[in-house]
C-alpha cells in the first residue's frame, strides 16, 4: 500500500514539470525566425556578399552588391571600410526605407597585376550590425609581348 501511494505522489509530482517543460518548449519554437518571426527594426539582405571578376589592367575594377532592406525601419549605413587601399567603397548616404533597393559600390585599382582577393565591411543599423561583402579575380596585363610568354613556357635544351 505505501509502495503504490508513493508511486502515486511522484507522478503528481512529474506532472507540473513536464507541463512546464512542454510550455517553454512551445514558446521557444513560437518566437523561432523560422516559425515566421516578424523583423522588427532595419535589415539588410544582399543578393550575393561574393563577386569575382577578372579584369585586363587599367579597365574599370567596379563591383556592385545590391540590398533590400527588408526590415520595418529605415536602414542607416554608418560606414563602409576595406582591407585595402587598392579597394575604395561607395555607400548610400541617405537611409534606405522598408522594401527599398540600394547598391554598395568597391572600385578596386586594376593597375596592380596579379589575383587578388579584398573586403569591404559594411556597418549599419540593421539587426546584425556588419556584413562583409568579398571580392576577387585577377588583372592581366594589357598587352602581353610573344617573347615575353614564350619565355614562360620554355625550357633551355642542351644537347649533349
Amino acid at each position: 500500500m505505501r509502495h503504490s501511494q508513493l508511486s502515486f505522489l511522484l507522478v503528481l509530482l512529474t506532472l507540473p514539470v513536464t507541463g512546464l517543460s512542454q510550455r517553454l518548449a512551445k514558446e521557444k519554437y513560437s518566437t523561432s525566425p523560422y516559425a515566421g518571426e516578424v523583423i522588427t527594426g532595419a535589415s539588410i539582405k544582399f543578393d550575393t556578399t561574393r563577386i569575382c571578376r577578372d579584369f585586363v589592367q587599367g579597365e574599370e575594377g567596379l563591383f556592385v552588391f545590391s540590398f533590400v532592406n527588408d526590415g520595418n525601419e529605415p536602414l542607416i549605413i554608418t560606414c563602409v571600410k576595406s582591407s585595402c587601399g587598392c579597394l575604395v567603397p561607395h555607400g548610400p548616404k541617405d537611409p534606405i526605407k522598408p522594401g527599398q533597393r540600394a547598391e554598395i559600390l568597391g572600385k578596386y585599382n586594376t593597375g596592380r597585376l596579379g589575383v587578388f582577393s579584398k573586403t569591404m565591411t559594411v556597418e549599419s543599423n540593421a539587426s546584425e550590425p556588419y556584413v562583409v561583402l568579398v571580392v576577387c579575380g585577377q588583372v592581366f596585363p594589357s598587352t602581353i609581348e610573344p617573347s615575353d610568354s614564350l619565355q614562360q613556357f620554355t625550357t633551355p635544351y642542351n644537347r649533349p
